[in-house]
């Protein structure tokens, strides 16, 4: 299991666990970033900025913050 952040742009992976703040784990959860979703990390933004991922259709931009801890596994891309 690895954190969202320490993945490649491209790779797509599956909600494994979420940890951090319950306000903000809801409203991560709410953009439909949810335990067992699969998503696709489309780029990176340098120097620990924004990530983008796509849930299904819909592209996400994700700050990194200390509030909430995505962490992730590989799956195979659908």
């Amino acid at each position: 299991m690895h954190r969202l952040e320490t993945v490649a742009a491209g790779s797509t992976v599956r909600i494994a666990h979420m940890e951090g703040d319950a306000g903000t784990v809801r409203r991560v959860q709410e953009l439909g970033i949810a335990v067992g979703a699969i998503i696709r990390v489309v780029r990176k933004a340098p120097f620990n900025g924004p990530i983008e991922v796509a849930v299904g259709r819909t592209h996400i931009g994700l700050r990194p913050v200390h509030d909430v801890a995505i962490f992730v596994e590989p799956c195979e891309a659908v």
